[in-house]
């Protein structure tokens, strides 16, 4: 939390953000009645009012903006349902294999659904010894360059939302596997 006290302290505009954002008390009221516009402002007149556009991001806020993504990493969820779909979230390379030992300590290495890390980016040979009918990577035009190919050999079909579009397989957990 520090790098993101030393933000606020040295950006204006971040600064005046966060506390518009404390002061319509944002989060509390997501959280009590799902939408939020804040009040005597018109709906959405807080979105896309980027004044740094075309301005550089101060030392801080760039390191801010790191450690909160680094932390939101960290926390991820990852989910198993059975044997059905296995989603591995924003994991890093030694969550991904805290994760896999897990699944396979219960026996669980073969999924009709695999949902690849981090956008596909994210990698441990450890994923190495499960298997999935499917996979699926959620992508865009940013990271399918950064897509790591080794998910291909562990599903019978691959498919990734920048080359296919959206995807839907129907989950059956009785699927054959190789």
């Amino acid at each position: 939390m520090a790098d993101f006290d030393k933000a606020l302290e040295k950006d204006d505009e971040r600064r005046r953000l966060h506390e518009l954002v404390r002061e319509e008390r944002l989060f509390e009221k997501l959280n009590e009645g799902g939408t939020y516009a804040p009040s005597n402002r018109g709906p959405h007149a807080w979105e896309n009012r980027d004044r740094t556009k075309g301005r550089k991001l101060s030392w801080a806020v760039r390191r801010a903006n790191s450690s909160l993504k680094a932390a939101a990493n960290h926390l991820c969820l990852a989910a198993a349902k059975g044997e059905t779909i296995v989603f591995l979230g924003d994991a890093e390379a030694h969550e991904i294999r805290q994760i896999v030992h897990e699944l396979t300590s219960k026996s669980l290495r073969r999924f009709h659904i695999l949902v690849t890390p981090h956008h596909g980016t994210h990698w441990h040979h450890s994923l190495g010894t499960i298997r999935s009918e499917f996979s699926v990577t959620s992508n865009g035009p940013k990271l399918c360059s950064k897509m790591i190919p080794h998910f291909k050999a562990l599903s019978r079909k691959s498919y990734a939302t920048f080359a296919n579009g959206d995807i839907w397989i129907a989950s059956s957990p009785n699927a054959d596997f190789p």
